[in-house]
């Protein structure tokens, strides 16, 4: 076994011939993915996104219907 010693530094006994890393590499790739994408606007903050798309996402959106269960919950979570 390994020894931590923080978590930068991890002791590799002398008998061991290999150490496999791919849990640090996980980890970062991980850590650089953003948890959701986000269009970036332009220079001067304008966004540009398709106006039309948007409109049918919003649309969607407003038109989905929600789970009578599931509202309960959220007005739940709303007044905490």
């Amino acid at each position: 076994s390994y020894l931590e010693e923080s978590e930068e530094v991890i002791v590799i006994p002398a008998d061991q011939h290999q150490y496999d890393s791919s849990h640090l590499l996980y980890e970062y790739i991980m850590l650089l993915l953003p948890l959701r994408k986000v269009h970036p606007d332009d220079e001067n903050g304008n966004n540009l996104c398709n106006p039309e798309v948007i409109e049918k996402l919003n649309w969607h959106q407003a038109t989905t219907v929600i789970d009578s269960r599931w509202e309960v919950l959220k007005k739940l979570k709303d007044n905490s």
